[in-house]
């Protein structure tokens, strides 16, 4: 066995407990990042419900309407588009889809939406 001067000791504890204070610092912080993470989307303001279209190429339609207004959701550039309820159209549109007879009466309600934001630079153009 042999003797630890005081201040050795002393200086090893103040390493140890640096190094767990930052230990539990790091904890806390990936702790905090995981709950933001993992919790619900800061934004889900109302619960969206529509008829599903039964038949495979409505339903293909209403995907790409979901995809077209969630891209003129992200990147439009009026904040209130155009003063246009744009929740509201969304699920407009899909009760629409849903009920259409064809795909292509069915992606005529994806321009139709598009239009309604008033706006030439913006428009639907299928893929034809």
């Amino acid at each position: 066995m042999f003797a630890v001067p005081n201040r050795t000791l002393d200086l090893f504890t103040k390493l140890v407990n640096d190094k767990l204070r930052r230990m539990g610092q790091s904890a806390l912080g990936m702790a905090a990042a995981a709950a933001l993470l993992l919790g619900p989307p800061a934004d889900a303001e109302q619960l969206l419900t529509f008829p599903v279209a039964q038949k495979p190429e409505l339903f293909q339609v209403q995907k790409t309407l979901v995809e077209a207004w969630t891209l003129l959701s992200e990147a439009y550039v009026d904040p209130s588009y155009n003063h246009v309820d744009w929740q509201q159209e969304l699920s407009k549109a899909l009760n629409t889809v849903a009920a259409s007879e064809s795909p292509k009466e069915a992606s005529n309600e994806i321009a139709s939406m598009v239009g309604k934001l008033g706006d030439p630079f913006t428009r639907w153009v299928p893929p034809e």
